[in-house]
């Protein structure tokens, strides 16, 4: 299958403040971005920030690491020959000229600087008018996320946009979809968001431009298409995310055909947790009296009088069945939230085990 790598011409046209890319491992995302903010560094001096999470990832050897695929032939054209390899200095970002022969490296042009956003209130002094672009790389983590991380990235925006507008590009692999960004910033549709397509989501601020119209917020949400690379290397749960964009999860337990007649329902409730709604049934097997959870997806609205689970109680919508976490009921409810940490759990499908079993981790 013939290799096709991201462009930014999409997304780009719909000049969005804030610019979301997901998708697969080694489809271009990066580099579609580095091509675009080194071209305008040089030729127009419209600087860039490179950020990433924490200050272990921003040590200069790994950024010069970063920009290698672009270092030779393509800065080179870039800059006239001028300069063809990127160094990373006392936070800032340089176009150079490697000479062979001397072994000797020159910086020759600052293009951009490298920050941690866990350490985004050391910066609050600095001045970076000259900054056009934010460029947050894997922004969606397998691990850990700073506490209010939203929040944090918003108060850095701020120090390096003062009152100027920049362009911010999140960019991410399509590991977990339980992710801060999308609760805090509402991005519903992302869970079921289909491959190639676009999501604009905008947000009318409190502020007014000069015409004294309010400000309105743009976030474009793209799912990169399937690059149709065919990688020869990965294989089990994480090959999908990895060479074709489809979200990571692991195998977990299901029933089997038609085994559910095999189990009689004694209890049922929804689960809320972020974006993401479930419905929980509690099992037992008529046959050896062995007992089950069965998650699902909750696709339908929930109707009233039903045991709610949630993260986030919200009075005129729930009701007085609802508690914020697994705060039991009843003595038989506790038993039965027990199991649910403690027990067997199986899923409708790989993906939905993945969102809850995620969803579960924040409950604990």
């Amino acid at each position: 299958m013939k290799q096709n790598y991201y462009r930014l011409t999409k997304i780009d046209k719909l000049n969005a403040q804030y610019n979301i890319l997901l998708g697969e491992r080694s489809n271009g995302k990066s580099y579609a971005v580095k091509e675009k903010i080194i071209n305008d560094a040089y030729k127009n001096n419209n600087k860039f920030v490179l950020l990433r999470r924490f200050d272990l990832e921003i040590k200069a050897s790994l950024v010069e690491q970063y920009f290698k695929d672009f270092c030779g032939g393509m800065i080179e054209t870039i800059t006239n020959g001028k300069c063809n390899t990127i160094v990373a200095y006392r936070g800032q970002i340089y176009l150079a000229f490697y000479d062979s022969d001397l072994k000797k490296t020159e910086k020759k042009k600052p293009i951009g600087y490298y920050m941690s956003l866990s350490a985004e209130q050391h910066f609050t002094s600095g001045s970076y008018t000259d900054v056009k672009y934010i460029v947050f790389e894997e922004f969606i983590s397998r691990d850990f996320y700073i506490k209010d991380e939203p929040t944090k990235l918003m108060q850095l925006i701020s120090t390096i946009a003062r009152r100027n507008e920049v362009k911010v590009y999140l960019i991410g692999n399509t590991i977990s979809r339980l992710c801060p960004y999308f609760t805090e910033w509402n991005l519903k549709n992302i869970p079921k968001q289909k491959q190639g397509t676009i999501d604009i989501y905008e947000y009318e601020t409190l502020q007014e431009n000069e015409n004294g119209e309010k400000i309105v917020i743009k976030i474009a949400v793209e799912f990169c298409e399937n690059s149709g690379k065919n990688s020869k290397m990965f294989f089990g749960s994480a090959a999908g995310m990895i060479t074709n964009g489809a979200w990571q999860s692991r195998e977990y337990p299901h029933l089997i055909g038609n085994m559910r007649k095999d189990y009689e329902t004694v209890y049922t409730c929804v689960i809320k947790c972020k974006n993401f709604k479930f419905l929980g049934y509690f099992l037992l097997n008529k046959i050896d009296n062995s007992a089950c959870w069965y998650i699902l997806p909750k696709t339908t609205e929930i109707k009233k009088d039903t045991r709610i689970i949630t993260d986030v109680y919200t009075p005129q919508i729930d009701g007085i069945l609802t508690t914020v976490g697994f705060k039991p009921l009843s003595s038989e409810e506790s038993l039965i939230f027990d199991y649910l940490f403690d027990g067997i759990i199986v899923y409708s499908d790989n993906l939905t085990g993945s969102d809850f079993e995620n969803c579960l981790q924040y409950f604990k």
